[in-house]
């Protein structure tokens, strides 16, 4: 354990100038990758299907699983980009049946439609995990953190923070992936139960991207006159949404939220006031213990129940630690 966390701790400090660009060697073909043999005999052959490698979070993720995977050599993993295409990702789950990988790593693009690949791979006795969003159906053990909750603990702030009658915008994730569902359904149940004062004025879809933050803000500045907190489902859009209201001079005593809570951009705006608050959705530890599951695989060991990794909150009154522990992720 010592040495995962030392290698954790080294790829850390290199993440922000890596993550970018950095090569996740992604191949057409899992039985081109040279595989290296053991004294153990054949290594553990993982096929990775990444929703998006051009998405934040989902390339983090891969970021710190992958060196973990290329250290030991009882295992070889190769990564596949299916770039937000469910077609594209049940065919490189039909590739991974038809080369036999040992177990098959998903970080599925849509929670339905995957459930039928999943069942194929549970039909071909391929070991599934899926990591960060989990399946409507078949067998396999979800590593993350269920997203449902992440909306809940934003509701769950405002309702103790904001005066009675506040009026809040919702910027929304990608309306069809269905962790975003979530966030937002977390968020609406919270504030049904507890806080039915409070107003949502508008809720639009930022596809995650900082641009669309600008751009929703941008457009609401010109309808909406009078507001108390803006809702982001990620950091990213909350940073997007929080430039144009200090441009525009109306940042103050506004209540900001957003969700991630892995970039360094978006701990310094909580530090300096500008995020008020954001949730800490933990990349290592999902890589971390997507590997030692991994691990207990190669070593015979049976598929695990789901392992939850709760989301944390940040605030200006913690958010040193956070700093500290992402260390540099752009």
């Amino acid at each position: 354990m010592l040495a995962i966390l030392m290698l954790l701790s080294g790829c850390q400090q290199n993440i922000e100038s890596n993550i970018e660009n950095q090569d996740l060697d992604i191949q057409d073909s899992i039985g081109d990758e040279q595989e290296q043999m053991t004294e153990f005999g054949k290594p553990l052959v993982i096929g990775v299907s990444n929703s998006s490698n051009a998405d934040y979070f989902d390339n983090l993720r891969m970021v710190h699983l992958k060196p973990l995977v290329d250290a030991n050599d009882s295992m070889s993993i190769t990564i596949l980009d299916a770039a937000f295409d469910m077609a594209r990702q049940l065919e490189q789950i039909d590739q991974f049946i038809e080369e036999d990988v040992d177990v098959a790593v998903i970080i599925p693009v849509d929670y339905d439609l995957v459930s039928s690949g999943i069942i194929k791979l549970n039909e071909a006795g391929i070991p599934v995990i899926t990591l960060g969003v989990q399946a409507k159906s078949g067998d396999f053990c979800y590593i993350g953190s269920p997203n449902i909750n992440a909306g809940r603990l934003q509701a769950e702030y405002i309702a103790d923070v904001l005066p009675l009658e506040s009026k809040v915008l919702y910027i929304e994730g990608d309306v069809k992936r269905y962790h975003s569902q979530e966030r937002k359904e977390g968020f609406l149940s919270v504030l049904q139960s507890t806080r039915k004062d409070i107003q949502i004025l508008d809720s639009r879809d930022g596809v995650y991207l900082e641009s669309m933050g600008e751009t929703i803000m941008s457009e609401w500045l010109t309808l909406y006159d009078d507001f108390d907190a803006v809702i982001s489902a990620n950091d990213r859009m909350a940073l997007g949404a929080i430039k144009v209201l200090k441009e525009q001079g109306r940042l103050d005593g506004l209540t900001i939220l957003g969700i991630d809570g892995s970039n360094m951009r978006a701990l310094q705006a909580v530090e300096d006031g500008e995020l008020t608050m954001t949730i800490y959705q933990d990349a290592m530890e999902q890589a971390l213990q997507c590997y030692n599951v991994l691990e207990s695989l190669s070593e015979g060991e049976m598929l695990p129940e789901n392992i939850i990794i709760p989301f944390k909150v940040i605030t200006k009154e913690n958010v040193e630690e956070y700093k500290a522990l992402i260390s540099e992720n752009p």
